[in-house]
């Protein structure tokens, strides 16, 4: 079984993540805007109407691709490690990988190819699965055990994980000059009060996901 198949065999509720909860976190002041990964062209939305930006999106699958069209300004159909060498050059004042990075054989090229497509002070902006999450450390510490699943942390379609350091070193090995690192929690949640309670000592262990935000 292959990359693009692994990624394929999903369900509609995979490719329809508006993902809200990422939006404040997306610098400002993006006027075109590229998202790799952009599913039915939710988050992509999200960003057209906060930012009143131009949003091109980047997609594997034909079927979700053609759904975000409604959505988009532009929609390309493909594998982002063969599309991104050909996207033209200081084009995008922001790249959006969500929930992407994870799911390459080579993010790194990946990255490093995205820096020429960036215009001056453009930025990357990535969500990755948050490999120290509890939820993944304590089965692996008590058990022993490492549970692949449908979707997660732990999706069987990831090639590859992170934590907020070695994702960060992946961006600073990618030659970024500025990387910063958020773990967003949902408000309201277990895991937020938790937080506020233990002044932050396990925040590393309470979000699903580390958002980096690196500078070309």
């Amino acid at each position: 079984m292959d990359k693009r198949t692994l990624y394929l065999d999903k369900n509609d509720g995979y490719y329809d993540q508006r993902r809200t909860d990422l939006v404040p976190l997306v610098p400002l002041g993006a006027h075109t805007v590229l998202e790799v990964g952009c599913g039915n062209g939710a988050f992509g939305g999200e960003l057209k109407r906060v930012l009143g930006a131009r949003v091109v999106g980047v997609e594997l699958s034909p079927e979700h691709a053609e759904r975000a069209r409604e959505i988009l300004d532009e929609v390309l159909i493909g594998d982002i490690e063969k599309i991104m060498p050909d996207l033209g050059d200081s084009e995008f004042d922001l790249i959006v990988f969500n929930d992407v990075l994870e799911h390459l054989i080579d993010p790194w090229t990946v990255l490093s190819i995205a820096k020429t497509k960036l215009r001056r002070e453009g930025a990357i902006f990535a969500a990755i699965p948050n490999v120290r999450h509890w939820s993944v450390v304590v089965p692996l510490l008590f058990k022993a055990d490492w549970r692949y699943a449908d979707w997660g942390i732990l999706d069987k379609s990831h090639l590859r994980f992170f934590t907020a350091e070695s994702g960060a070193r992946m961006f600073r090995q990618c030659e970024f000059s500025k990387v910063t690192i958020h773990k967003p929690l949902t408000r309201r949640s277990k895991s937020a009060l938790l937080n506020r309670l233990t002044f932050g000592l396990f925040h590393d262990f309470l979000a699903s996901h580390n958002v980096f935000v690196a500078q070309a």
